[in-house]
């Protein structure tokens, strides 16, 4: 049996230095797209700007999130609260930051030998709730899931919690974790069946063995973020779950095939 992390090798292999199938319709903007023809909910977007330096800053509601076109993770993200003239609160990182610092932060990204690097292309949303909710993380095959990851920022930690598609906490996943501290204790989603209706709907309309998709749960029901065919790894699955998603992979590309 090939277990999941094998099959995410594979698959990083097979697509090296070409456009992911899954990229071709949901790529940033794109999956905003795609959410669009099957009327599910996303941030409206306020401006798309080739450069940060073209940003009408004057013309910006008082909340807002800056998103790179390109990049991966929170790279380049700045979800933004007005405290006064020309000054916003980073509620990612908890940082008060001046229009021109903002700018230098971003700009930083730019560098070829930057740490945390993305597109210089970006566009402007509007901030669905603050402070900031759980990310929904839905590993998707061919319109089956397989586990749901949740997580939670704040500008000290970062934390997730894994569910199954019952919604039935797995407290013991992991036999190794990279960056995120599991928390057991994070809340249960507002809209558990809207999320797992939406990440369905959407796996089933790209038909790709595996995509990830990434979505918020708010008061107002669940919006998209974004979908991911290859995203980073938070830990090493114990070897029951690395079998069971590897497993589930292949039975996707059988039914695709």
């Amino acid at each position: 049996m090939v277990g999941f992390n094998k099959k995410m090798m594979e698959s990083r292999k097979k697509y090296e230095g070409e456009e992911h199938p899954v990229d071709k319709i949901g790529y940033k903007l794109r999956a905003y797209h795609l959410a669009d023809l099957h009327m599910i909910k996303h941030a409206r977007v306020i401006g798309i700007y080739s450069r940060i330096e073209f940003v009408p800053w004057e013309k910006l509601p008082e909340q807002f999130i800056i998103k790179p076109q390109r990049g991966c993770s929170t790279k380049g993200v700045m979800p933004l609260v007005k405290r006064w003239d020309k000054v916003y609160l980073d509620i990612l990182r908890n940082k008060l930051l001046s229009i021109e610092e903002i700018i230098d932060f971003y700009t930083e990204g730019l560098s070829p030998t930057a740490v945390e690097k993305h597109s210089r292309e970006l566009w402007i949303e509007e901030l669905l709730i603050n402070p900031l909710p759980c990310d929904w993380k839905v590993h998707t095959f061919n319109g089956q899931i397989g586990i749901i990851e949740q997580f939670k920022r704040d500008e000290k930690t970062k934390y997730h919690k894994y569910w199954t598609r019952e919604w039935i906490n797995i407290p013991n996943i992991c036999s190794k974790i990279f960056t995120y501290e599991i928390n057991n204790d994070l809340p249960s989603p507002l809209h558990p069946g809207e999320i797992l209706e939406t990440a369905i709907e959407l796996s089933k309309a790209i038909a790709h063995p595996y995509v990830r998709i990434d979505l918020y749960d708010i008061p107002k029901g669940v919006y998209l973020g974004e979908l991911t065919p290859h995203p980073g790894r938070t830990c090493v699955y114990l070897p029951f779950w690395e079998d069971l998603l590897g497993a589930m992979w292949g039975r996707a590309e059988e039914e695709l095939q």
